[in-house]
């Protein structure tokens, strides 16, 4: 059995709320996997969107890391491990983390000798980082040569100072002679540590050889796989096709290659494909146990097995030669990247994602529901309410679902009043009724069995594309529309000007009112506040508030008022501002959709890169 560690991190800071420590949570994805890389004799590396993962191949257990122990991002493109054993991760940005095995430290192009373009215009998922024999670790980068570090001190490599050929730089590979290959537009350049020799694929009649993933097997010979051309191999004077696919087929993308022990070729070819020097064999979701259907990434380990992973989901796979096995890097199997979150009476915590369905977590156990295993009519849930009989409501792209615990039931055009099929809002008013604000065709009211719908032509509605339901203590319902916030009592319409906040927009994404009975409204720019006479708004520009939109608003214990934003976590309370951000918390990630708060006080939130929870111990 798998043994799961996940290493936990306590955060103490000094912030204008007072002295307090903080404990920030992070609950990761590790469905979509980005790279692979082996260590010594029995580890593994698996990094995404979950952070990163080591695999024990001899005792099954796993190691997880994220933003909680010193990673400065959950999202990781690439990972190497040098002779020393340090772990080199990519992170987006022109940034590189170096983990020694107690911690962590970023090196930019400002701090070091990492070239400026590191992360930027990749090839699908072409190679930007190797760790060489000589103890060496490379980066290759868009238009900024060559950076290696020597576990000393940096070294920059690039056109006007070496052989190398140009400085657009993509795929870097090492083989086992110490050379170090590097594939840029002007031909394949290897470095033997002193000389530099250059080899040109056009004059062997390829015209545009975009070099996606490299290999050197042992005989010398470099393997290629390319966006036009599919697999191709230079024996150090001949260059030639070899492709599991017929010449007549122009576009064959190849993203991975490796070589095992035997000198087989593998490929990721419409599934995955092995070369015995004499022929291919496929190995499709539909011939063998692949359930992986776009492979990124391949891997020989320490047992001569292979492990597929894609940065589309699925997680890992590996496979001994004749039978296949699924593992989950990261310590939770949930749908990614999130869009909502919802706080349940009992404690659970639902979530919605944008393609992958929505999962609850009761605080030991993680439930996915999707398309497949549940009655829930689409995968990209866009909001969740909880009504005053438990029942769970989830807006999706096609109609609302509903989850009473036991058995689910759906409304659409095609069997309701609901002919909005994207439903943005969620709210139940004072006599148990449903509303639903939905994108372009307004706002619906369901009422038992019977379906009332209000629009711009039929209402006083603001417009008909609503993000937003608030059911406030006086039973008046707000809606928040692309054309401000409005009101209805019943019998009449009141819409509410929201110009004088000079936010620039009058979109409204987000309403919730506080324990004084003001409605805070969320927009794309910034958020605002009425007190039933004046408005007041708040943006980047005269507050601390995150900039750019806000998803969520959720009032703590203590009358602060909490915003999950397009750029941070901020929290108001009444006089200081404050923001979390990866730069100077653990928040798992910047992109914060929306924001519940527990009975004790925990933020649980949801983001683009999983859920994180602050726990603070001085103020909920």
């Amino acid at each position: 059995m798998m043994r799961v560690t996940v290493i936990a991190f306590l955060l103490v800071v000094v912030s204008g709320f007072g002295l307090g420590a903080e404990t920030w949570l992070n609950y990761t994805s590790g469905a979509y996997v980005n790279d692979l890389a082996r260590e010594g004799d029995s580890f593994v590396w698996c990094v995404g969107q979950g952070g990163a993962t080591r695999f024990d191949i001899t005792t099954g257990e796993k190691v997880v890391y994220t933003r909680a122990d010193g990673l400065p991002s959950n999202w990781l493109l690439e990972v190497v491990v040098d002779n020393d054993g340090r772990k080199w991760f990519s992170t987006g940005g022109d940034a590189v983390c170096m983990f020694d095995g107690e911690s962590f430290k970023t090196y930019t192009p400002e701090n070091s000798g990492l070239p400026k373009g590191f992360t930027k215009m990749i090839i699908g998922c072409a190679r930007r980082m190797a760790a060489d024999t000589r103890g060496r670790v490379w980066f290759g980068s868009y238009r900024g040569g060559v950076g290696m570090f020597d576990g000393g001190k940096w070294s920059v490599f690039n056109a006007g100072n070496s052989g190398l050929p140009d400085d657009d730089v993509r795929p870097v590979a090492c083989d086992n002679e110490g050379n170090v290959w590097f594939a840029t537009y002007a031909g394949v350049t290897m470095f033997d540590g002193e000389n530099w020799t250059t080899y040109n694929p056009k004059e062997a009649g390829f015209s545009n050889f975009y070099v996606q993933a490299m290999a050197v097997d042992s005989d010398g010979s470099a393997w290629f796989t390319t966006l036009l051309d599919g697999v191709c191999v230079f024996d150090g004077k001949n260059w030639t096709t070899c492709d599991p696919e017929a010449d007549s087929v122009r576009y064959k993308p190849r993203e991975a290659i490796a070589i095992d022990k035997e000198g087989h070729k593998w490929v990721a070819a419409a599934g995955v494909a092995a070369f015995d020097g004499e022929k291919w064999t496929t190995y499709t979701t539909e011939n063998s146990g692949l359930s992986i259907q776009y492979v990124n990434r391949i891997l020989i380990d320490q047992r001569d097995r292979k492990w597929f992973c894609s940065t589309s989901g699925g997680g890992v796979q590996v496979f001994d030669g004749a039978t296949w096995e699924s593992l989950l890097p990261g310590a939770y199997d949930m749908p990614a990247p999130l869009t909502t979150i919802a706080m349940g009476r009992d404690g659970r915590v639902w979530f919605g994602s944008a393609g992958g369905g929505a999962m609850s977590f009761d605080g030991e156990n993680w439930t996915n529901y999707n398309t497949g295993n549940s009655g829930l009519a689409n995968l990209f849930v866009h909001c969740i309410a909880i009504d005053s009989k438990g029942r769970k409501w989830f807006g999706t792209y096609n109609g609302v679902s509903v989850f009473n615990g036991a058995s689910w039931r759906s409304y659409d055009a095609q069997n309701s009043g609901l002919t909005g099929p994207i439903v943005k809002a969620i709210a139940e008013d004072q006599k148990g009724r449903m509303w639903f604000g939905t994108s372009g065709h307004g706002a619906f009211v369901l009422d038992q069995n019977d379906w009332t719908a209000f629009n711009t032509q039929s209402s006083g509605l603001s417009d008909d594309d609503v993000e937003a339901i608030l059911v406030d203590r006086s039973g008046l319902i707000w809606f928040g529309t692309s054309e401000g916030p409005c009101s209805f009592d019943g019998d009449n319409w009141t819409r509410y000007d929201i110009r004088s906040c000079d936010l620039g927009t009058e979109q409204v994404s987000a309403i919730a009112e506080d324990a004084e009975g003001r409605k805070w409204f969320g927009t794309s720019a910034g958020a605002c506040v009425f007190d039933g006479s004046k408005w007041t708004g708040y943006s980047a520009r005269n507050s601390a508030l995150a900039e750019g939109p806000v998803h969520g608003i959720a009032l703590g214990e203590t009358g602060r008022v909490w915003f999950a934003c397009e750029t941070g976590l901020s929290v108001f309370d009444g006089r200081t501002w404050r923001t979390y951000t990866t730069e100077n918390s653990r928040i798992s990630g910047n992109r914060v959709t929306g924001i519940a708060i527990g009975d004790q006080g925990h933020k649980w939130l949801s983001t683009h890169q999983g859920v994180s929870v602050l726990i603070e111990n001085d103020a909920p």
